[in-house]
């Protein structure tokens, strides 16, 4: 039952990054590995979420909780503790291929709802705009840290053609490309995490 989920994202310096608040994206979450924020989630039904393989894998459940309902990294909102972590069969740690794991919570949110998911009959148009949302670090000025709020960065889609070139690992029937159109930082976004 897996789906198309997996992204890989080139961006430029010039994407405008935003501060946003959770009542826009409820469906997003902060996953804590020992009460520190690790990786952003996603909520696809009322106890299941989303996130990258890299973030949980050889994690114990019992140091992971999840936080939902909250602007803010590792304050206020609703925490819940993690019930089963599923990891994609095929997981590729060097490569990052299939960086995708699924979470079973304990108990519900009252604060969430889940995404709405592009089912996978359906294409992404060629002028589709992707949203990137987290905590993550969003400029060199961070200084290598996670953002205390929550931002979001809307990034255009970009060719097949484009991503092979950048990414020697772009499988096009499990990855999707959205970014700049030319220079700056190049990333490699795959289910709310970050490489530079």
């Amino acid at each position: 039952m897996w789906v198309r989920i997996l992204l890989v994202i080139t961006t430029t310096v010039a994407a405008v990054v935003k501060e946003v608040s959770i009542e826009n994206y409820p469906w997003q979450v902060s996953i804590e590995k020992n009460g520190v924020h690790t990786c952003g989630g996603t909520m696809l039904r009322s106890l299941v979420l989303m996130t990258a393989e890299h973030c949980v894998y050889g994690v114990q459940k019992e140091s992971l909780q999840v936080r939902a309902g909250t602007s803010t990294r590792e304050k206020g909102g609703e925490l819940r503790g993690v019930k089963t972590i599923f990891e994609h069969p095929d997981y590729n740690p060097v490569t990052f291929e299939n960086d995708v794991a699924i979470l079973e919570l304990d108990s519900a949110f009252d604060s969430t709802r889940p995404v709405d998911l592009l089912h996978s009959d359906n294409s992404v148009a060629d002028d589709a705009v992707g949203l990137v949302i987290g905590w993550g670090i969003s400029s060199a000025e961070d200084g290598g840290r996670s953002s205390p709020n929550l931002k979001m960065v809307e990034l255009p889609k970009v060719s097949e053609e484009k991503c092979a070139e950048v990414y020697p690992n772009f499988n096009a029937t499990t990855m999707i490309c959205f970014g700049g159109n030319g220079g700056g930082d190049s990333c490699l976004v795959s289910i709310h995490s970050l490489y530079c």
